[in-house]
């Protein structure tokens, strides 16, 4: 059986720093806003989309909430594996609007995202985290397979020097102009 851990003293006087007054509220009043904003949509009416993407962010702004990909697709009354295959073109593929949607709804949370980290207001860890699990950002080190040319093979300089001595010498007459 596992040891319970028990609350210390230290424990109970961080506790409220940790969140502040009234936050838990909040962030249930803004589940509640979002799935209202979903009840509007219609899947089968990309234009409804935009428009409860729309009305999302506007409950973000009223609610100072941060915007999260989640909660946008939930709003929107999608999942995120709606979003995915709509993308990617596995599902919806003969209604460009679907993929076109897909990738509006990606961009405006990572151009949110990215704003964030900029002002502050998210960790460049956790933006960065979210940058390459919901934006396709890849940390791909570049590899370069220098071969050896005729130039920096291992040649006499003499060698070189001969070979490219008729190219360097500019003759009288080339002078005289």
């Amino acid at each position: 059986m596992a040891k319970r851990y028990e609350m210390t003293q230290m424990d109970v006087d961080l506790a409220p720093s940790l969140m502040r007054k009234g936050s838990n509220s909040e962030l249930i009043a803004h589940l509640i806003g979002t799935r209202q904003i979903a009840a509007k949509a219609n899947v089968d009416d990309p234009n409804t989309l935009y428009a409860c993407l729309e009305e999302y962010l506007k409950l973000c702004i009223e609610q100072n909430i941060k915007v999260t990909n989640m909660a946008a697709y939930a709003a929107c009354g999608v999942s995120s594996t709606d979003v995915s295959n709509w993308e990617r073109g596995l599902t919806r593929a003969s209604d460009k609007r679907y993929k076109e949607f897909a990738q509006f709804i990606r961009s405006i949370c990572s151009q949110y995202r990215e704003q964030a980290m900029v002002e502050g207001i998210v960790s460049p860890v956790v933006g960065i985290w979210h940058q390459k699990n919901y934006d396709g950002m890849r940390d791909d080190p570049i590899v370069a397979d220098i071969t050896e040319t005729g130039l920096e093979a291992k040649q006499d300089p003499e060698e070189i020097a001969a070979k490219y001595r008729g190219l360097l010498e500019v003759s009288d007459e080339e002078e005289g102009e």
